[in-house]
């Protein structure tokens, strides 16, 4: 990671470059625990770049339905950096993409929580969640002070009694 360089143009044609160690900027991460009918980082994709031409690699990309041999837990990043003012977003942002389960992958959670300002989990109640994902998740927002769950789910319509106890635990 020390090799790693950022650069980007300002809009008064001023050019940056900087180690990506020493250069402080803030870290959003994104986890999932359990299963999950929506896809982690076809949401991040949305979220930092047009869906034709995202960072992330998904279960819709070619090879997507493959079963992961190697990926799974490995960290992705991507940086988006400030262009002319036209940007998503007005100052750098390193984006962090835990491969598969984050339950079963509890060192990359621990040092993600460290590293980032932000941490997004999804879960999907409409699902069983067994009690160590909540111990997960309880131990990832004592570490991480912001943390987002956002909850996904397979139908519309009214919540199941499953699903209502699952939202109160997680509360």
């Amino acid at each position: 990671v020390r090799s790693v360089a950022l650069q980007w143009l300002e809009s008064e044609g001023k050019s940056h470059e900087v180690s990506l160690v020493n250069h402080p900027m803030k870290t959003v991460s994104f986890i999932r625990l359990g299963d999950n009918v929506l896809s982690k980082s076809s949401v991040l994709n949305y979220v930092i770049s047009s869906p034709k031409s995202g960072s992330f690699f998904t279960r819709e990309s070619s090879g997507g339905k493959r079963k992961r041999c190697v990926s799974s837990g490995m960290i992705e990043m991507t940086c988006c950096l400030p262009k002319d003012g036209s940007g998503h977003f007005a100052e750098e942002l390193m984006f962090l993409n835990l491969r598969g389960d984050g339950s079963c992958f509890n060192k990359q959670c621990l040092l993600l929580s460290c590293l980032s300002t932000l941490v997004v989990c999804f879960i999907d109640i409409s699902k069983e969640i067994d009690d160590s994902k909540y111990v997960q998740l309880r131990e990832l927002r004592e570490r991480c002070n912001n943390v987002i769950v956002l909850l996904t789910r397979e139908k519309d319509g009214e919540l199941s009694t499953n699903e209502e106890d699952i939202i109160k635990k997680i509360k």
